[in-house]
């Protein structure tokens, strides 16, 4: 559990899930990056994404800053 004290309950955004929520084996839950509006695993068109169903490669990590730089 991450401890967000500056969040409010409007933070969460619509969400279809009862929380807390347990990720199914086999499935990944994906979150936009701004939480109020974001279309992501909390809404039910969306939901839990399939391992196998996912596509991409991290190349580049963003945050944190002192991270900044290419994934080996």
């Amino acid at each position: 559990l991450l401890d967000e004290p500056y969040l409010t309950d409007s933070s969460r955004g619509i969400t279809a899930l009862t929380y807390p929520v347990q990720v199914p084996d086999g499935c990944v839950f994906v979150m936009g990056d701004h939480r109020s509006t974001s279309v992501d695993s909390r809404s039910s068109v969306v939901g839990f994404i399939k391992e196998e169903e996912t596509v991409g490669q991290i190349v580049l990590r963003i945050w944190p800053l002192r991270q900044f730089g290419r994934i080996q």
